[in-house]
């Protein structure tokens, strides 16, 4: 997808309404489940559902099970089954993805809304091994699949609950751990529903690059860069700097030596004399370097930036490369950008048509 100028950072894209619900679980057992309940769910869901074991681990042998989009039913009944009073859990919450669609009006405005939020969402608590990822119109907050926390953006799909054109945003979570510490180990919490507003701003922000405090930290960055070239040249002795640096060169040739038939290898040795050359230390030019260097890796692809456009640039690419220009940008509230998603979830009734019709939800009361 090419970037799109208009959606700049202060323009708010103009949303309908917000509908969280749990795009993906996943389950592991410790055993096999009951077989009526995998003939019920593969009635159900077909290539939905997603269930293998595990065969190199140990006896008895666990198992994934996979569910797209589940309903109320699968879960009360996958509810019943967790809090069975046994002395080992039947199965633990491996995977949930929680997804939010931003219901847009036309196309031409989930397609902004969508580079708005490619280019301006930030996922909290990274490591500096952390780098985002753009694969086609797809926006990953971190290059690994099998990462425990990860955040997808995109816009080119219709919404899994009204079939409007909207935006989607998924929060990943993978692993046991990682599951239990957003809340989400137990399957009574997915048909419940919780505050997604408040996991939206635990787990992710909005920030835009500020102009002036990019060029503030800029101009401090080339002061010091200026500052520790001047003192590697003071260090160096001025009988050094005067003097051309000379580099021996050998050579081996083919000569005949007199009253000698056969030739014989000489080697012999060049002096070649050359100057240093000197990279000058002024702030136009130091200035000139730093900027280049921060649009040239700041642009991808998509879009090449220069100084005047540097502030479209993806606010997580500019939080994971330098660390110097963080500072530069400034957050915003997820309450100026959309109103608090409502928690849904799905009945039977729906996938009896996968037409992109608007589809029978159930809001649960909170």
């Amino acid at each position: 997808m090419p970037f799109i100028p208009r959606a700049d950072t202060k323009r708010k894209p103009d949303l309908l309404d917000a509908y969280a619900f749990t795009d993906t679980l996943m389950l592991l057992w410790y055993r096999a489940p009951p077989k009526d309940l995998l003939i019920k769910l593969s009635r159900q869901y077909g290539r939905r559902l997603l269930f293998r074991p595990l065969l190199r681990c140990r006896r008895p042998t666990p198992w994934l099970m996979k569910l797209q989009q589940p309903t109320t039913t699968t879960l009360e009944a996958l509810s019943d089954i967790q809090h069975q009073p046994t002395k080992l859990p039947t199965f633990v919450v491996h995977r949930v993805d929680i997804a939010v669609d931003f219901l847009c009006r036309t196309s031409t405005e989930a397609e902004l809304a969508t580079e708005f939020l490619q280019h301006r969402s930030q996922q909290n608590y990274r490591l500096r091994k952390h780098r985002s990822q753009q694969v086609q119109t797809t926006a990953y907050a971190k290059n690994d699949p099998k990462a425990r926390r990860n955040i997808c953006i995109y816009g080119d799909r219709r919404s899994k609950v009204t079939g409007d054109w909207c935006v989607h945003f998924e929060m990943r979570f993978r692993g046991s751990r990682a599951c239990k510490a957003v809340g989400l180990n137990s399957i009574l919490s997915l048909i419940e529903g919780f505050d997604v507003m408040t996991m939206l701003e635990y787990q992710s922000k909005l920030t835009v690059i500020d102009r002036d405090k990019l060029d503030r930290l800029v101009e401090k960055l080339v002061w010091n860069t200026m500052h520790r070239r001047a003192q590697v040249t003071r260090h160096a002795t001025s009988a050094d700097r005067a003097s051309p640096t000379c580099i021996s060169v050998a050579t081996t040739e083919n000569l005949k030596q007199p009253g000698h038939s056969d030739e014989i290898a000489i080697t012999k040795t060049y002096t070649r004399r050359h100057s240093v050359a000197t990279t000058p230390n002024t702030h136009p030019h130091v200035l000139k370097k730093v900027r280049n260097l921060i649009c040239r890796v700041l642009s991808d692809e998509y879009s090449l930036l220069s100084w005047d456009t540097v502030t479209q640039a993806k606010s997580i690419e500019l939080y994971d490369t330098f660390r110097l220009l963080r500072p530069c940008l400034r957050k915003l509230e997820w309450a100026g950008f959309t109103q608090p998603p409502i928690w849904v979830y799905f009945t039977d009734a729906i996938f009896a048509d996968r037409a992109l019709t608007p589809r029978k939800l159930v809001v649960p009361n909170l």
